[in-house]
């Protein structure tokens, strides 16, 4: 299967496609464009040169003059749309002056080719180079250029360097089509073709995207049509706390919730009387025991002592005995002033 598609074509007439400019041309160039020996299609071709003021054979004047660099540019063509075929620019070009026998390029004025690709100037190329007056005939010289299938916009210059006055360039039937497809290697949705001009060929540039990081549970397949990570896969919801120190973490080996938290532990009692209870708003144990008060003494021997292992207070004063030795005829009386008998 081969494609066939004129992507810009110049001839010289009116109407034809993809616009130019030229440096200038005298009026012996311009008519012996219109000639038929200086064109290979339509009524005319594309001329440059003649006004060096330098020697000419219709005048039969000799020596160079000055040496001008004439320039034919051509605009900028999209070709992004036809990146699966090759793209090949072909020209006639041709330097006859029958009136004078036919003319040539000496050395050194050599025609250069200078391709743009994507807006970038590319290395010039030398389609001819010039020798001892080297004729050329325009129906018989024909180039072909092939712009690599990673350019999407292409312009180029023609330059040439002449110093007589006989001296022309005709360029005519500038054609860019797409003769075939190209073999361009299949690229992955990441993947993208770029003109190196250091080594003059199409590399695939571009990486693809890496992979996210995933949770346990999830998966990621690439989808090349979005070219992105696609991730499936849902956390398994984390457990609702039922109790005021449960701490939960995600096992990532197991791949479920692990309560890493823990009840404070009961304090021990340090006495008897000690009564801890779990606040769960403090989320700690609140000792609500009291040691019982100490009782109030009655009598002025009372001496109160708390027993720890009855939890309870324990009165060991003893009132004093009464003496025995009174005589006879005295009373003893206890005083609780004094906490003695009298």
């Amino acid at each position: 299967m081969q494609g066939q598609t004129v992507v810009a074509f110049q001839g010289a007439e009116p109407g034809d496609s993809w616009s130019y400019t030229a440096s200038g041309a005298s009026a012996i160039g311009q008519a012996e464009a219109q000639s038929a020996a200086n064109y290979t299609s339509g009524s005319q071709s594309i001329v440059m040169g003649g006004l060096t003021g330098g020697g000419s054979c219709l005048s039969g004047g000799s020596g160079n003059g000055a040496s001008i660099t004439n320039i034919l540019t051509f605009t900028e063509v999209d070709i992004s749309t036809s990146t699966n075929f090759t793209r090949e620019l072909t020209f006639n070009y041709g330097n006859r002056f029958p009136e004078c026998g036919g003319t040539g390029f000496d050395n050194g004025e050599n025609l250069t080719l200078i391709p743009t690709f994507n807006g970038v100037v590319q290395p010039a190329i030398v389609v001819f180079t010039g020798g001892s007056n080297a004729t050329l005939d325009i129906a018989q010289t024909t180039y072909a250029f092939e712009v690599p299938p990673c350019v999407n916009s292409f312009s180029f210059e023609l330059q040439i360097s002449l110093n007589r006055n006989d001296e022309f360039l005709f360029i005519d039937d500038v054609s860019l089509s797409t003769p075939g497809f190209n073999d361009t290697p299949a690229l992955q949705c990441w993947e993208s073709l770029s003109y190196n001009a250091t080594t003059g060929a199409c590399e695939i540039i571009g990486s693809q995207p890496e992979a996210p990081v995933l949770d346990c549970n999830q998966t990621a397949v690439f989808n090349t049509s979005s070219c992105s990570w696609e991730v499936s896969g849902n956390l398994p919801e984390e457990p609702t706390a039922l109790n005021c120190w449960d701490d939960f973490h995600l096992d990532i080996v197991n791949c479920q919730w692990v309560n890493q938290g823990m009840q404070p532990v009961h304090p021990p009692n340090l006495n008897c009387w000690d009564d801890y209870l779990f606040d769960s708003i403090q989320c700690a144990w609140v000792n609500q025991g009291i040691q019982p008060a100490e009782p109030a003494a009655q009598n002025c021997w009372d001496v109160f002592t708390f027993n720890a292992a009855l939890c309870q207070w324990e009165n060991i004063g003893v009132q004093p005995e009464a003496p025995t030795d009174v005589v006879c005829g005295f009373t003893v009386v206890f005083s609780e002033i004094n906490c003695a008998w009298e």
